[in-house]
């Protein structure tokens, strides 16, 4: 769960994440890279655009908690974000 929750996060936060010194306009990766890296995420809907789908790390988590029967309320939702995070961004520095 936590591996799938990771990649999840990683290719959302591929999309958001821009090249330092070039300002807001340009992204690091361009659409053709993010749908080559993450298929299982993007797909493209129109030229130039693309269109997240399947499930963020976010609802990966709750499915998980849900089928635990532990509420998503719980603290265990925020531990488990935080492992999720910290886990991908260690990825992304050894990248």
């Amino acid at each position: 769960m936590i591996n799938h929750a990771v990649k999840s996060y990683l290719a959302g936060r591929a999309r958001v994440t821009r090249e330092p010194g070039k300002g807001n306009s340009e992204r690091t990766y361009s659409t053709n890279e993010l749908q080559r890296l993450y298929p299982e995420y993007y797909t493209k809907f129109s030229e130039g655009k693309l269109k997240f789908f399947g499930d963020t790390a976010s609802d990966i988590i709750e499915k998980y908690l849900r089928s635990k029967k532990i509420p998503i309320n719980d603290k265990r939702w925020f531990e488990l974000a935080r492992c999720v995070i910290v886990i991908g961004e260690d990825k992304v520095l050894k990248f």
